[in-house]
């Protein structure tokens, strides 16, 4: 195959548009299904490089019979070096115009690239706003030797209400209900009221979402919740007020950084009391999963800090710290097996650990660590069984999550940890393990996860045969 241009392209563009670069190699079979994808890769290439406008003029197709060889001569129009003009916006109906200029990963006057122009799509897509999105531009140049832009979208329903279920054995049957806005001044704020409620526990969570605040990218999160939790370590009444300012560094990195008000009314636990405490909370997360619900490859690292001081009678401070990583490989490049695995470490400075409310200390047995065993209760333990809580955690599951069609996955997995009543992980004593099975159903708000754990180490009078876990998204 041979291209050609019409001559205003420059000798670097004729460099960027190979026959490589468009899926062709000598000595290939000659497929017309694969010259018609390379004259469409052509067209493609000319626009990421600022030509959105080329068109193929001839197409020469000759075969030689003797040699069985098939000459391709494909002459391009390259037409004008384009860039992008004035917007126009079909289709808003409460949602702003500014929230799409908002979105825009282009400048008027600015060289055209097809990348940015998929990029914004996106970014408008990711807003929840519009149930379709399509970008397009006009086919010739302006009087100014601008290409206008055409944005338009539908946009979908923007309140919700949804109820939904859960089920663990400990908590049994659960209800989730909620009611969202999320388009409020037309700029893609949401206003969300979620409550959950067990046999053990019930919640309610208000969350005010401001998108782009100031910077795009850049997220602004207030938060009022009250929680009641009665369970084996503790029963604990939580009120707490949090604002959060998120930031999101390219496409791997983001960061956050918040302040919490928490009134914690603390009962049924080794070390009860009421506790006023003001959080600094700040995370960190690195992260090249494809997926939040469902990663098939790819690494994430979290790292969450929180400095933390107690305003009673007796001020005290306490710096909690947590990092997690976990990582998805596909073995033998096979999406449907995958090797998970997930570490976690955790550590609370504070000279005595009754300093720390219980809530607040660290207990495996939770949804995704140790699954097998009662629900935060494996830490060290008093003469009659009650768990204490400790300052320093570390947890190891892995998984093997095979997909076996379009709706079913199997997950067989084993978690082992341990809790230490000490600064940091001694990484002694009798760690506990657990295994288990878990089955998925790939519905098309992403996995519906079943998991039954099963303790290794199982305690007699504290610990179940199993537990049941049911949930949204796998377990890490």
């Amino acid at each position: 195959m041979r291209l050609y241009t019409d001559g205003k392209v420059n000798l670097l563009l004729n460099k960027k548009l190979s026959l490589k670069s468009i899926g062709i190699a000598a000595n290939q079979p000659a497929l017309s299904s694969k010259i018609l994808e390379a004259e469409l890769k052509a067209l493609e290439r000319l626009a990421l490089f600022s030509y959105p406008l080329a068109k193929i003029l001839k197409r020469s197709v000759i075969a030689d019979g003797d040699t069985k060889k098939v000459d391709v001569t494909l002459t391009i129009n390259t037409g004008p070096y384009a860039r992008f003009g004035p917007l126009l916006i079909k289709g808003l109906t409460t949602t702003r115009r500014r929230l799409i200029e908002k979105k825009l990963d282009w400048k008027q006057g600015e060289p055209y690239k097809s990348l940015l122009v998929t990029a914004t799509q996106d970014s408008l897509v990711k807003t929840g706003l519009f149930t379709s999105v399509l970008i397009s531009h006009e086919e010739r140049l302006n009087d100014e030797g601008l290409l206008p832009m055409r944005v338009e979208v539908t946009e979908s329903k923007h309140h919700s209400l949804n109820v939904g279920v859960s089920y663990q054995t400990f908590f049994g049957p659960g209800l989730t209900f909620g009611w969202e806005n999320r388009n409020i001044s037309g700029m893609g704020r949401k206003l969300s009221i979620q409550g959950d409620a067990t046999k053990r526990s019930h919640s309610g969570l208000a969350t005010l979402f401001l998108p782009d605040f100031y910077k795009r990218g850049q997220n602004y999160i207030w938060q009022a919740q009250a929680m009641h939790e009665a369970i084996t370590a503790y029963s604990q009444r939580t009120y707490n007020l949090v604002t959060r300012l998120e930031r999101q560094f390219g496409r791997r990195f983001s960061s956050a950084a918040a302040l919490k008000l928490e009134r914690l009314l603390v009962t049924g636990s080794v070390n009860n009391g009421a506790f006023l405490l003001f959080e600094v909370p700040l995370y960190a997360r690195w992260s090249t999963a494809n997926s939040v619900l469902n990663p098939t490859r790819g690494k994430t690292l979290d790292v969450r800090i929180v400095p933390t001081l107690s305003v009673d009678a007796v001020r005290t401070y306490y710096l909690e710290q947590e990092m997690r990583f976990s990582s998805y490989l596909p073995l033998f490049d096979n999406p449907n097996c995958i090797l998970a695995q997930k570490v976690t470490l955790g550590s609370i400075i504070s000279p005595k650990l009754h300093l720390v409310p219980v809530p607040k200390r660290f207990f495996g047995g939770s949804e995704d660590d140790l699954r097998g065993y009662k629900y935060k209760t494996v830490s060290p333990l008093t003469k009659s069984g009650k768990p204490i809580g400790g300052r320093s955690a570390v947890f190891y599951s892995l998984e093997m999550r095979l997909r076996l069609g379009k709706w079913i996955g199997l997950v067989p997995f084993f978690d082992v940890g341990n809790v230490y009543a000490t600064q940091f992980p001694a990484f002694d004593g009798k760690w506990a393990k657990s295994l288990g099975l878990g089955v998925r159903y790939f519905s098309f708000i992403g996995p519906i996860r079943l998991d039954v754990g099963f303790p290794l180490n199982r305690r007699k009078g504290v610990d179940p045969r199993y537990r049941i876990l049911v949930s949204i998204g796998q377990a890490f």
